[in-house]
């Protein structure tokens, strides 16, 4: 104990304070906790990883895989750190409006695209995952496959979500369109699909079949 507290240099007529250390303010906050809670060990990052580079989808959905698990995609919360926006900027997600757009929010625990996930789930009639970080989103979806094809699959699918979340947030920002989950839903199926069409030998099943 008194070698923990020497490092510590006391000022004579100055009170002590507490001091949140997960973010520069020094001022607790609900993300800073989450953020820090789901931050994935290297054990399951290197899962996450291998998942992504040996699915079956183009290298460039991979490489944004990549930079989401990094968290290094260009969320808002990451625009302020980089000095992009400013603090007196709005941060919180296009999507709810109601929280900070992280990384780990914008793909998973957003509440507008839980439901979202939420369809996609009835769609290959696997359990809801949980609000988790989206390194163990990854390794809890694609579980529930009877054979390796279908794991194989539903990585696919995972990606095909994670991939044309962004696209459709830009259109919201830029184009002025509201939240399709249905449009979306279309969308991402006809893109696995497609990706599985091309990926995946021995596979001649039409979209609509």
């Amino acid at each position: 104990m008194r070698e923990e507290v020497s490092v510590f240099n006391f000022r004579k007529y100055q009170s002590d304070k507490w001091r949140w250390s997960l973010n520069h303010e020094g001022i607790y906050t609900v993300n800073s906790t989450y953020s820090f809670l789901q931050v994935c060990d290297e054990g399951e990052a290197d899962r996450a990883l291998k998942l992504i580079w040996a699915a079956l989808v183009p290298s460039n959905v991979k490489v944004f895989a990549w930079r989401l698990m990094l968290d290094r995609l260009q969320s808002r919360q990451q625009l302020l750190r980089r000095g992009v926006l400013h603090a007196h900027d709005d941060v919180s997600c296009d999507f709810c409006h109601v929280e900070v757009e992280t990384t780990a929010h914008l793909m998973s625990s957003c509440p507008l695209l839980r439901g979202f996930w939420d369809v996609c789930s009835a769609w290959l009639v696997i359990p809801n995952v949980s609000l988790v970080s989206p390194c163990d989103h990854l390794l809890n979806f694609p579980c529930h496959g009877r054979t390796q094809s279908q794991k194989m699959g539903e990585i696919v699918v995972w990606l095909a979500v994670v991939w044309s979340i962004l696209p459709h947030r830009n259109e919201i920002i830029f184009g002025s369109v509201e939240f399709d989950k249905e449009a979306l839903v279309d969308v991402i199926q006809f893109r696995s699909w497609h990706w599985i069409r091309h990926k995946m030998k021995g596979v001649g099943f039409s979209f609509f079949e």
